[in-house]
């Protein structure tokens, strides 16, 4: 099979290599992802007047994907979703029924 008898080393750089691709942003600044749309249409209760969601952390291939310099876009100032121990509580989830959060990468 593929990668069968491989050195350690030579194995993490295929992988890194094979992974490259799949990155969402680069050290040089090319963003392969554009626009990353979450939407909830449910919570637990089903009267609930507003919904919140934690931090968003993405992993590829077993590693954290980089969200650096994305903006975050939705009602009730989603902003902190991007951070560490961030929260994003949308207060008109229970008018509208869904929640839409847009993660936009950088120009």
């Amino acid at each position: 099979g593929r990668g069968e008898g491989e050195e350690p080393e030579a194995k993490r750089a295929r992988l890194a290599q094979e992974r490259s691709h799949l990155s969402f942003a680069s050290p040089a600044g090319a963003v392969r992802l554009r626009r990353l749309r979450l939407r909830i249409s449910g919570t637990r209760s089903a009267e609930s007047a507003s919904c919140c969601l934690g931090q968003v952390a993405l992993r590829c291939s077993g590693e954290l994907v980089n969200f650096d310099g994305f903006v975050a876009e939705g009602r009730s100032a989603p902003e902190a979703v991007l951070t560490a121990h961030g929260e994003w509580r949308d207060d008109g989830f229970g008018a509208a029924r869904s929640s839409e959060l847009l993660l936009v990468a950088p120009e």
